[in-house]
């Protein structure tokens, strides 16, 4: 049986996060891993679908919608169900949905950031609810120096940049064509996110193997 991966998302539409998980999809191999997604119905859902993957559509309120523990056992309850190996909360929001399955399942629990702060919580949780999650972290994955600097400072945190697809940039273009993607990324440090395997497994290898 492969390891699997459940990977939870709360947003509908496609933001950066959702282009990033999608990214990240695309590029693991389906003949080393299994690959789950639970996230709410909208455009997400539908391209993760059509790319074959199993997909669980479960509710994620806000932080402010009552009772949040019966939303918060869905995931858990997911987790089981499929035996996941890994869950790997691809927003904020998410990982709050995650980290109480990652450590009542004992699974390694991986929170990728690329937001400031817990903004729909109010302020004066942000700080608190980065503590509870990155407690509850085997690894948290921060897309920049910036973002990684607003986390606690015993999380332990990876800052890997988002990956590229090179096929999807127009390499015709003329270099003296003004600000362009090669006056702003090292194409020799811009890969593809089947960085994965790095990312998330390496120290967490033994674990689910």
């Amino acid at each position: 049986m492969l390891p699997t991966i459940l990977f939870v998302d709360h947003a509908t539409a496609i933001g950066g996060a959702e282009k990033s998980l999608l990214m990240l999809l695309d590029g693991l191999d389906r003949n080393s891993w299994s690959l789950h997604l639970a996230c709410c119905p909208g455009e997400l859902s539908r391209q993760v679908e059509a790319r074959g993957i199993p997909l669980h559509l479960v509710e994620m309120p806000s932080l402010r919608r009552l009772p949040l523990l019966s939303y918060l056992r869905t995931i858990y309850a997911l987790a089981r169900g499929i035996e996941a190996d890994i869950i790997y909360a691809n927003t904020a929001r998410g990982a709050l949905y995650a980290a109480p399955a990652g450590l009542l399942s004992g699974r390694p629990f991986i929170w990728h950031t690329r937001d400031f702060s817990f903004i729909e919580a109010g302020t004066w949780m942000d700080r608190p609810l980065k503590r509870l999650v990155s407690r509850c972290a085997s690894v948290v994955v921060a897309n920049s120096a910036a973002t990684a600097n607003q986390l606690p400072d015993f999380a332990r945190v990876r800052v890997i940049h988002n990956g590229i697809d090179l096929t999807t940039l127009d390499h015709t273009a003329s270099a003296d064509a003004g600000w362009g993607l090669a006056s702003l990324f090292r194409f020799d440090r811009a890969v593809r996110t089947t960085h994965f395997s790095y990312l998330a497994i390496d120290g967490l290898d033994d674990r689910v193997r």
